[in-house]
Order: structure tokens, then C-alpha cells, then sequence
């Protein structure tokens, strides 16, 4: 049985710790125990170690060996996703960390819901703790990094390279614009319920960004969201 995988921010002499909220979830949820075996990452190396303390405070680990890592082959992905419905957010946040997003943008779109908007900043801890969860879950090396809600025209203005995609019905087939793509990272950005305005769209592609389809249905944010991510994920991988 794999051991469970911990973040912690770093190993100094053999031994780390975690603090606050994620060793309260560790001790009391997780219920993690004196002696029990763990992996532990500092988001560049992975470690098997030992639980000597677990305090709802801080559980500290004492490292046994360092393990070797698998470097996956997996496209850097930046998911830039306008805010809907939070629960199915939340969702699409848990799979897009899952298929290995190295992060998320949430997008302020011109149909973006007002109360949405207004409460996604308390949220953002929330969301970061559901991407370093699933991190863990699916034993990555690090958490993705969450971004604070940002303006759609802001975002565009952000200097960023690699190919840039935007999906919208009626878009070229995703798996055909992936075949011209070269570079890294990608961006992908998902638009709201009810679809990006036709300004938003023009404001992208003069942006640079490239539209997109996923096929004659008309899917829901989230379902939008992962079934591109995979299909990105996997053809880019496969041409490695």
C-alpha cells in the first residue's frame, strides 16, 4: 500500500514539520500517529519519513531516506477558468489538480455572476487547500498555485508565452489546434455559464489566444474544463 504523501515547505537536518491548518487536518482528520511511515515532498524532493509528533499544532517527521522521483511527462498546463457555481468550482479545481495543472487563474468574466465575484477572495484558502488535497491525493510533488481572481482584461494584458487557447463552440477541433501548438506552457481558458461575449472572444484572439471546440455538444463549465485538460494532457505526452 503507498504511504500517505504530506507537503511540508522544506527539510532542514533530517527533519520537517507542518504547521496551522494543514497539522490540525493532519492530526485530527487524517489522524495521523507517532511512528507511522509517510512521504514527504518539499516540492522538489521526496523523502520517506517518520511521524514524531502529531499535535494538532505542528506534526513534526524525521526523514529515514530519500526516494527517487518519476519525472512525468505531462505538458505545463495553466488553466484559466472564469467563476461560476462555487461546488462545481471546487470540482473542476480537484480534477484540473488531478490532471496535473501547474495553476489556476481564476477568470472575473462580463457574465461572471456579482455575488460570485464578491465572494471568490474568501474562498481562496479553501481552494488552495482543495489543490494541495488533491496534490497529495495523486501523489504529485507539489501543489498547484491558485491565483487570486483577476480581471478578464487584465488577464489578457499578462505577458505569458506558449500556445494560448480559448474554448468556444464552433471553434477548430481541440485535438487539431494541438497539433500546430508547439511550446510550453499552455494556457486554456474556460469561460463562464452562458459563454464568453462575443467582445470577450474577439478581445482574446486578439490576445493571441486560439479558439477551441470540443465537438458539436454544449458542455457545462467543469466538463469543459477536464475533457480538455485530458485531451491535452495525454496528446502532448504521447508526442514526447
Amino acid at each position: 500500500m503507498a504511504l500517505r504523501r504530506v507537503f511540508v515547505d522544506d527539510v532542514q537536518a533530517g527533519e520537517a514539520a507542518v504547521e496551522g491548518a494543514d497539522a490540525h487536518h493532519l492530526a485530527r482528520v487524517v489522524r495521523l500517529k507517532i511512528g507511522e511511515e509517510v512521504e514527504i515532498s518539499d516540492g522538489r524532493r521526496l523523502f520517506r519519513a517518520r511521524v514524531t509528533d502529531a499535535a494538532q499544532q505542528r506534526v513534526r517527521f524525521v526523514v529515514e531516506e530519500e526516494l527517487a522521483t518519476l519525472h512525468d511527462a505531462a505538458p505545463e498546463v495553466v488553466l484559466q477558468i472564469a467563476l461560476f457555481q462555487f461546488p462545481r468550482f471546487e470540482w473542476a479545481l480537484e480534477k484540473a489538480t488531478e490532471l496535473g495543472v501547474v495553476r489556476v487563474v481564476p477568470v472575473i468574466a462580463e457574465r461572471s455572476e456579482n455575488h460570485l465575484v464578491k465572494a471568490a477572495p474568501k474562498r481562496l484558502e479553501r481552494w488552495r487547500r482543495i489543490a494541495e488535497q488533491a496534490a497529495q491525493q495523486s501523489r504529485r510533488m507539489a501543489a498547484p498555485l491558485i491565483d487570486e481572481p483577476l480581471e478578464f482584461d487584465a488577464l489578457l494584458s499578462g505577458e505569458s508565452a506558449g500556445p494560448r487557447l480559448v474554448l468556444h463552440p464552433g471553434g477548430d477541433p481541440l485535438a487539431a489546434v494541438l497539433a500546430q501548438a508547439s511550446g510550453q506552457p499552455f494556457r486554456l481558458l474556460v469561460g463562464p455559464e452562458g459563454g464568453w461575449t462575443d467582445t470577450e472572444i474577439a478581445s482574446a484572439e486578439t490576445a493571441g489566444y486560439r479558439r477551441a471546440g470540443m465537438g458539436g455538444l454544449i458542455l457545462r463549465c467543469e466538463t469543459a474544463a477536464i475533457a480538455a485538460l485530458s485531451v491535452i494532457t495525454h496528446m502532448v505526452r504521447d508526442e514526447r
